[in-house]
């Protein structure tokens, strides 16, 4: 059970600062850091929502234990690895709140200039 829990919590936290630079790169150099931020965190939070939801499903309508051991009850699962992992991405989007010019100008100058341009 700490595996799961760990493991949720992990990927909170690091699935933000990939998924922040990949927003900051789709919406260019003149968005928002904070609308890019907040879509990035929003992105992030459906994600793990959903695929908890898909994961309760999926075991319910099924009559499966894919996604839990039968120790501890389906609802406790996904109860705890939704809290564990929003938890993980409260501190992830604190921490890149707190230094969003760093990542901002990381992910749109360093990703853009990365990128091959086209030959006109």
């Amino acid at each position: 059970m700490q595996y799961d829990r760990f493991l949720h919590f992990v990927c909170g936290v690091l699935i933000p600062f990939l998924a922040i630079p990949v927003v900051a790169a789709i919406r260019g150099k003149h968005a928002s850091r904070a609308g890019t931020f907040w879509i990035a965190i929003g992105i992030v939070f459906v994600g793990l929502f959903g695929f908890e939801l898909f994961q309760f499903t999926s075991d319910r309508v099924f009559g499966t234990l894919l996604f839990y051991d039968q120790v501890q009850s389906i609802t406790r699962d996904v109860t705890e690895d939704i809290l564990f992992g929003t938890a993980g991405l409260v501190i992830a989007a604190i921490t890149l709140w707190r230094s969003k010019r760093v990542w901002h100008r990381f992910a749109v100058e360093g990703i853009n200039t990365a990128l091959p341009r086209s030959a006109s």
